[in-house]
């Protein structure tokens, strides 16, 4: 019979989605004025994606998808502590 850390364990491995661009012209696919809008624009700013040579929406998207990750993370931390 599975307890509950094996349930716990399973829902772990659902992978969150990533926002992808709307289009080519755009460079990402969040509102003028978001916070991630912002991100992108800062990481442009400060030439951050210099040393990869990536561009600056999928280092924005990236950023997202490890703050989504993380949120997971301490939600179903909060799942798992509470009775």
């Amino acid at each position: 019979m599975p307890s509950e850390r094996d349930n716990y364990t399973e829902t772990l491995s659902e992978k969150p989605t990533i926002a992808q661009p709307t289009n080519n012209n755009t460079l990402g696919p969040w509102p003028k004025g978001s916070f991630f809008n912002e991100l992108e624009r800062l990481i442009n700013y400060h030439s951050l994606q210099g040393v990869s040579n990536t561009p600056d929406f999928i280092l924005a998207q990236y950023l997202k998808g490890c703050l989504e990750n993380f949120d997971t993370c301490v939600r179903r931390l909060d799942e798992y502590r509470s009775p």
